[in-house]
């Protein structure tokens, strides 16, 4: 299942909330959060309740760095596809982090 939250505001509740039902949880493979302007790197670590999470769309997220990547590969390291786009304050360490990945397909 995908769940679509871009452009949203007050996205750490409503990631959440999401979360927080196991039911949802358990069945969301791709979550997008384009354009999430509020989105914190501390929203990040609600993904790990998305057990079976493999793509994630973080475009032009920009409070997302580095750092955020890192957590990101921590939370959802089943992860296969990422996309990143719109984001060129991020470094050679996202990328570094990103390759933690196993099973990453595409970025």
């Amino acid at each position: 299942e995908n769940l679509n939250l871009e452009g949203k505001d007050k996205i750490g509740e409503l990631l959440a909330r999401f979360s927080e039902s196991s039911a949802v949880a358990s069945h969301v493979r791709h979550v997008s959060l384009r354009f999430c302007d509020q989105l914190e790197e501390s929203d990040l670590k609600t993904l790990k309740k998305f057990r079976n999470l493999e793509s994630v769309n973080l475009d032009y997220c920009q409070k997302i760095s580095d750092e955020g990547i890192r957590e990101l590969v921590r939370c959802a390291p089943r992860l296969r596809y990422v996309s990143l786009f719109w984001m060129p304050w991020l470094s050679g360490k996202a990328a570094g982090f990103l390759r933690g990945l196993d099973g990453l397909r595409g970025l």
